[in-house]
């Protein structure tokens, strides 16, 4: 079954135990929906989870921030940043505060584990252009948040998590303002390592997405 609203958040994941990728969507009324998969390329009825999700500035993405083997959604506004944590059965659990300071006020990239060490953690960039790495430690609280570039703000869009070069570990893909592509290969640590132009002409697409 197709959306009959137009979504301005998309994550994927199994949300409600079912073992079968879905869906959860953000419409523009605020109100989340899960739309869960059939297993064979279709769609079940979509359920509504949750609502006022337009108070969130950036739903950052999602991963097991509480370490109960449950899909978690961090979500960002301009007072902090709350992991909304799921029940593995399609509902929620209270919310956890995780701080504040995550309003990056110019682009989060998303979650995923980019120190390698098995926990979800949350990369963002802020409006001066520097990243920043949030290490989850895997029970719902975060490591210190560290610094892992300058100068992104020479980017119009950075595109991530992902393994693009199939070593295992989380890359980012990164678009300057003529339409090159960049991709900075992940070391499994806090830094990135220099990056190595992937493409040109991609200035014509109004949004990239990353399949991993």
């Amino acid at each position: 079954m197709a959306p009959s609203t137009s979504a301005s958040d998309v994550v994927k994941n199994d949300f409600n135990g079912d073992r079968k990728a879905g869906i959860l969507a953000r419409d523009g009324a605020g109100d989340l929906w899960l739309y869960p998969g059939n297993g064979s390329a279709g769609w079940m009825p979509r359920v509504q989870v949750s609502a006022g999700w337009n108070n969130q500035t950036n739903s950052l993405g999602i991963g097991d921030f509480q370490g109960d083997g449950f899909v978690d959604v961090a979500v960002s506004n301009r007072g902090g940043m709350w992991i909304e944590r799921g029940d593995g059965k399609g509902g929620w659990l209270n919310s956890a505060w995780a701080g504040y300071g995550w309003f990056f006020g110019s682009e989060a990239i998303g979650v995923g584990d980019f120190n390698s060490d098995g926990t979800a953690d949350v990369v963002g960039r802020d409006s001066s252009g520097v990243l920043w790495l949030y290490p989850g430690n895997g029970t719902g609280g975060w490591l210190p948040q560290s610094v892992t570039g300058a100068g992104w703000n020479a980017m119009n869009s950075l595109v991530g998590p992902g393994d693009f070069n199939g070593d295992g570990k989380n890359d980012i893909i990164a678009r300057d303002s003529i339409g090159d592509l960049y991709l900075y290969e992940g070391s499994g640590g806090s830094a990135w390592p220099t990056s190595r132009k992937v493409g040109s002409g991609w200035n014509i697409m109004t949004e990239i997405l990353f399949l991993s």
